[in-house]
């Protein structure tokens, strides 16, 4: 007879603090429940794989199924706090319980993202933790433990595992023949019309305003314009750039007399009374002030600005008949038009079955999500479920994580059940109902039914019994009708 219970408490879910991780943790008691959450969840992934194998394998009862230890689970920090029971409040400490776990090498991490928003992936460092607790079986073990961690600590980072999730995208920079973006002619043509639009503009108003200040204190070069009409120029010539920097050049009266045309005299520097490269202020003769004309520096300006002009025309003429080209309108045919509306009334029929799954997970759920990276989730799982499963499969999957599952049925988290914990445990669950379809159909008792007789095989020229049979009555009918004609 079976004693009272002491309480009865009303979930029945409690966190185990192993004595042996509190002393590989060197007693820090969050780094030993982190242990043991991820334990847990390992034994879980353990179970799921034992029940799949022992479905499909025949081997005797007494045999041993091996199971892999080294598994990977994917376990959230919203996961994490929630298995802490709100003992811890923050989930940066969390982090720094996690990242000194990672440094101990005792669980290692992966990011193997199927979606947008999945959690990472923990494991066990299964054989570091089993050199430990051979460690603590020896005598006076305890104290060896912080060196071995630091042992641990020096073998080096995490080999490097590679994503499964994530595809690669191919270098557009290394091949010569791919482009980022394409380049609209239209708009090319504009910017570069621009640009010359400017520049013409700079060399007129630079032709136009070249009279010196006869005033000026300043050096002014003849046919070149003063300080303060340059400031309303665009851009000095790059001559007067390249001296602005303080690059060697040759003196302007040496480059602009080299280039003058024949018949024309070279440029005179003129300036109100000295000169710039004599240190005495020597006045200059009355004739050495008088500076060149505008039309003898620039004798091609008129030509070459109607060069330009003409080619600005033309340019504009080709951008106005590709712009004023209208498009050609797009003619579908019948068998087009028929099967885009057939597109059309899937991708409906498709919406609205998953909107109907979507609607009774959250029936039963209780609940709708808020956060925007879970509504992604959530949609994104049931267009994955709805690919390769009925609604009605799914259904059936929902209710036996809720009700059956040993794991998920409990009372803080079975609520918890959405998408993408159905996508993740469809595979088993289907396995195990399947499984016991088949148990059920086999204990049902099969009716009885009638041994069917023997064929009977015609040899040539012999009659079917049937036949023979049938004569036999008709001779026998006849021979009595022959004795009762005598008898008459």
């Amino acid at each position: 007879m079976p004693a009272d219970k002491l309480f009865n408490y009303p979930y029945e879910s409690f966190l185990m603090v192993r004595y042996e991780f509190i002393l590989i943790c060197e007693g820090n008691e969050l780094e030993a429940k982190l242990l043991r959450i991820i334990e847990s969840y390992v034994e879980n992934a353990r179970k799921a794989l034992y029940r799949d194998a022992a479905n499909t394998q025949s081997a005797p009862r007494e045999a041993v199924i091996p199971i892999p230890r080294n598994i990977w689970v994917p376990i959230s920090y919203k996961l994490f706090m929630r298995d802490l029971y709100g003992t811890v409040s923050s989930e940066n400490t969390l982090k720094k319980g996690l990242k000194s776990l990672l440094e101990k090498r005792l669980i290692e991490r992966r990011h193997t993202p199927q979606g947008r928003y999945d959690a990472p992936e923990y494991r066990l460092n299964v054989d570091a933790l089993e050199s430990l607790l051979a460690t603590l079986r020896e005598p006076g073990g305890q104290k060896l433990i912080p060196s071995r961690i630091d042992t641990l600590k020096q073998q080096g980072g995490q080999k490097l595992i590679p994503s499964g999730g994530q595809k690669l995208i191919p270098s557009v920079a290394g091949s010569s023949t791919t482009r980022g973006s394409k380049i609209d002619p239209i708009l090319y043509r504009e910017k570069k019309n621009k640009k010359e639009e400017e520049s013409s503009s700079a060399v007129v108003s630079y032709a136009t305003d070249c009279t010196p200040s006869p005033t000026s204190s300043i050096v002014a070069v003849e046919g070149q314009p003063s300080q303060q009409q340059q400031q309303h120029l665009p851009a000095p010539p790059i001559g007067l750039r390249m001296r602005q920097k303080g690059l060697k050049m040759p003196s302007l009266e040496e480059e602009l007399g080299k280039t003058a045309p024949q018949g024309i005299p070279p440029l005179k520097i003129a300036n109100s009374g000295y000169s710039e490269h004599s240190p005495e202020k020597a006045p200059l003769p009355e004739e050495e002030r008088t500076s060149t004309s505008c039309s003898q520096l620039f004798p091609d300006l008129s030509s070459s600005t109607e060069q330009d002009e003409k080619k600005k025309q033309r340019k504009q003429k080709k951008t106005k008949k590709i712009e004023e080209e209208p498009l050609e309108p797009l003619v579908l045919t019948e068998e087009e038009q028929r099967q885009i509306a057939e597109e059309k009334r899937k991708e409906e029929e498709r919406r609205e079955r998953a909107r109907q799954v979507y609607l009774q997970i959250v029936k039963r759920r209780g609940f709708e999500l808020k956060e925007k990276g879970e509504l992604i989730n959530e949609r994104k799982h049931i267009k994955l479920l709805l690919e390769r499963y009925t609604p009605e499969e799914i259904d059936r999957i929902h209710v036996y994580l809720m009700d059956e599952d040993k794991f998920w049925s409990t009372v803080e988290r079975r609520y918890a059940i959405g998408a993408h914990q159905i996508w993740k445990q469809s595979d088993m669950v289907l396995q195990i109902l399947r499984a016991r379809e088949a148990k059920a159909k086999a204990a049902q008792p099969q009716e009885a039914t009638r041994p069917m007789p023997p064929k009977t095989i015609i040899k040539p020229g012999q009659l079917p019994d049937v036949v023979l049979e049938i004569k036999r009555r008709m001779a026998r009918r006849e021979a009595q009708e022959k004795a009762a004609q005598q008898k008459a």
